[in-house]
């Protein structure tokens, strides 16, 4: 496998032979992936062994058993985004919990993207992740509101949306962080602090 700082032997071995036999091509597009989100990828399952696939009821020809796809058990996104060629050409095999986190005056990554440049909006993520999880349109709502940890700012207003269902891992969250800009944590308070919420939301969602 292509020696790398993300991904070790360990995660993407079979777990069934310990072979790890990952197509090249395939780890360089997750490595694409990878820095693009700049965020820790948690991998579930990625190289199967043709026996150890057909034990566990995979399909025959998954892309599994040639080392071209990876099975992740959640995505957790803090003011980042997709750029063109990923959206393009991201092709999972599966549904995929996705928790996007993102504020709406973000001035390194817009909240309503740069075409130019080809930066996805925050709205095309969150479509992107609903048309391969096979959800509409309909979602629950909530808002609340917490003092940021810039005070110049005053109250940083949260808009919870939740599409899908938690319990066949289709669920689609969007955090949108009015007058929240470029940073980690929204709140000063410790239930709403993003690691707070990504803990919620990964300790639902790991496979």
């Amino acid at each position: 496998m292509i020696d790398n700082p993300y991904f070790s032997i360990d995660e993407m071995k079979c777990q069934g032979t310990d072979e790890c036999d990952m197509d090249e091509a395939f780890i360089e597009k997750l490595i694409k992936i990878r820095e693009e989100l700049d965020r820790p990828m948690i991998i579930n399952s990625a190289y199967r062994h043709p026996a150890h696939n057909s034990a566990i009821g995979g399909v025959k020809d998954s892309p599994h058993v040639y080392g071209r796809a990876v099975d992740v058990a959640a995505i957790g996104d803090v003011a980042g985004t997709m750029l063109l060629d990923t959206y393009n050409t991201c092709d999972p095999s599966s549904s995929v919990p996705v928790l996007k986190v993102h504020g709406t005056n973000d001035n390194v990554v817009s909240y309503n993207g740069y075409e130019e440049d080809g930066y996805k909006t925050v709205i095309d993520v969150v479509d992107f992740w609903k048309q391969n999880n096979n959800v509409n349109n309909e979602y629950i709502f909530n808002s609340m509101s917490s003092n940021s940890w810039a005070n110049y700012m005053g109250p940083v207003e949260f808009e919870k949306y939740t599409y899908g269902k938690e319990e066949d891992n289709t669920t689609v969250v969007l955090y949108k962080m009015l007058r929240g800009g470029h940073w980690w944590d929204y709140s000063m308070d410790d239930d709403l602090k993003t690691s707070s919420l990504l803990w919620e939301f990964f300790s639902k969602h790991s496979k």
